[in-house]
């Protein structure tokens, strides 16, 4: 992702989605436990949105990384 930059990122998406949503399946409910809290006592937990909340995730990264 550091090579394809923003830009490449973008065109992407959907790509990076499929690796988080397939890595998901191997953390286990104490890491999401952990990133659940993280993502609350950030806020970034109230900027995501509850359907697609790895899309919004990686959108979120998007921006911020520009």
């Amino acid at each position: 992702m550091n090579r394809w930059g923003v830009g490449g990122c973008r065109e992407n998406i959907e790509t990076i989605c499929g690796w988080m949503e397939e890595d998901q399946l191997r953390w286990g409910w104490a890491n999401e436990l952990k990133a659940a809290a993280a993502a609350f006592s950030t806020g970034i937990a109230f900027r995501l949105d509850t359907v697609n909340p790895i899309r919004s995730l990686v959108d979120l990264a998007i921006k911020r990384a520009h």
